[in-house]
This record gives C-alpha cells, sequence and structure tokens, in this order.
C-alpha cells in the first residue's frame, strides 16, 4: 500500500510522522513524506520519500508563541500573515506529494488540504493529531481553555469554539488566496462533521495515560500512544536541558548536566 504523509511545523511536528512512516515501512507498507524543507536529511536518514515544503517553520513556531500566545484569533492572524506568501508553493508539492497514493494522513495545519485531496481522489485520509483537537467531550476543556465550575456544557463549547475557529478561519483565508490563484479548487467541508455520513478518523499520538480517552469521544476518534524514533544517540538542545533544569527548581539552573536527562526524551 502506498501511504502519504503530510505535516507541516517544527520538528515536533515532523519526527513523529518520521517514526509513523518507518513503522509503516517495516510492515512492508510504501511511504512517502512531506514536510519543511529543513527536515529532508531527518527523513533520508530513515530511507523515507521527502518532499519539501517552502517556508520556515520556525519563524512560524516563534510567531506563535510571541505574538499570539493562547489567544486563537491572533493564532489565526499569524498564521494568515505566515500562510499567504507560499499557500500555493505548498499546495502545490502537497499535491505532487499525493499523487499514486493509496491514503493520506495529514496534521494540523494541512488538514483542509490534505481532506481535499483524498475525497478528490476517492481515498480515505486520516487526521493525526498530538494533541486533543477537533473533537468535542464534556470531560474537559478544549485545549488553551480553563477548566471553570461551568458544567459539561460550557467543556463542551470550548472545544466547538476551536474548531470553528480554525474551520472559519481556514476558509476565509481560502477564499482570499483563491481570489489571487483562482485555479485552486474550493473547500468543500469539513473532515470531522457528523452530519456528514462519514467522518474522516482521528489518530492522537499520545499516551492514554496522560489523556485517557473520553466517553464521548466518536468512533472515529483513536488514541494510539506517542510515535518515536529509535534514536540512541539523540541528545536535547543545551538550552532546553537548561529550561527543564530550571523548571524542576529555580537553585538547578546554577548546575549544568553532565549528560541528557532520559526524561526529556519522553516529554517531547
Amino acid at each position: 500500500m502506498r501511504i502519504t504523509l503530510l505535516t507541516y511545523g517544527s520538528r515536533g511536528d515532523v519526527e513523529p510522522f518520521v517514526a509513523l512512516g518507518v513503522g509503516f515501512m517495516r510492515a512492508g507498507h510504501s511511504v512517502r513524506l512531506a514536510a519543511p524543507e529543513v527536515f529532508e536529511q531527518l527523513a533520508s536518514s530513515h530511507n523515507i520519500d521527502f518532499i519539501g515544503l517552502p517556508g520556515d517553520p520556525d519563524s512560524l513556531v516563534q510567531d506563535l508563541v510571541d505574538k499570539a500566545g493562547k489567544n486563537y484569533l491572533r493564532m489565526i492572524r499569524v498564521m494568515s500573515k505566515f500562510v499567504v506568501p507560499i499557500a500555493v508553493g505548498v499546495l502545490d508539492q502537497v499535491r505532487f506529494a499525493c499523487k499514486e497514493t493509496d491514503i493520506i494522513i495529514h496534521s494540523f495545519l494541512l488538514t483542509s488540504a490534505g481532506h481535499e485531496i483524498a475525497r478528490e481522489k476517492g481515498i480515505p485520509d486520516f487526521s493525526a493529531q498530538f494533541f486533543p483537537v477537533f473533537s468535542t467531550t464534556s470531560e474537559f476543556p478544549g485545549i488553551v481553555f480553563p477548566d471553570l465550575p461551568l458544567g459539561n456544557l460550557y467543556r463542551r463549547l470550548t472545544h466547538e469554539f476551536i474548531t470553528q475557529t480554525f474551520w472559519q478561519g481556514s476558509r476565509v483565508l481560502y477564499r482570499w488566496i483563491r481570489r489571487k490563484y483562482p485555479h485552486l479548487p474550493p473547500l468543500t467541508g469539513w473532515p470531522f462533521n457528523a452530519r456528514s455520513g462519514h467522518r474522516t478518523p482521528i489518530l492522537y499520538a499520545f499516551s492514554p495515560c496522560v489523556v485517557p480517552p473520553p466517553a464521548d469521544w466518536g468512533e472515529n476518534v483513536h488514541v494510539t500512544g506517542y510515535w518515536f524514533t529509535d534514536d540512541p544517540d539523540w541528545r536535547p538542545p543545551e538550552d532546553l536541558l537548561r529550561c527543564w533544569i530550571q523548571a524542576q527548581h529555580p537553585l538547578r539552573s546554577l548546575l549544568v548536566a553532565p549528560r541528557p536527562v532520559p526524561l526529556i526524551k519522553w516529554l517531547i
């Protein structure tokens, strides 16, 4: 089976997809990964066919942290500023990566692109996410929202707010891009709409011990556990080690770790 993996973002968004690709190849499948160009070496070191996507993901992540924070409307604004100049180049490369494929698996920022291409081709698509998003529940609030004592309805509404902000923001941005590039196809629908008759399955790549699956998540939601590559020589950057040590106890920031802290690898 030919499987295309689509992801965009920092190394934390790409390396789990590399691990997923390695797993598929070990199972006898053919894998192609489309991700930011800067991760070509990471993919090739695991013998994964790679298609580079334009843009600097580090600058996007930095702007999301510095300018958007926990405000979803600001996140859409930051992503819009980043996406517009490179949108057509990314979409062209994503379409090229999906030629002659049997399954498409897409991550957060390429949700709509991956789903639309799969619908055009009449093939299955899966959404792979690293945090609970696009799945409404009454057991905990949506990410960045506090768990206020307002009951189950409040929690469900926080998830709906996140979903609608992402979806409606994506639609507005895509329409604006299509005005400049009218050859682009229109968006047809939200992949996770229960009323559509078919919802794209979501694969959550985190441990059920960290986020136990709520009872009210649908049958299309699957918590798989983390996806790691086998890299015994990995060492976290010194600034990351320093932050981790300081977070454990402020006085430890005066110390220099003699070797990598094993827990760091598990955390990221």
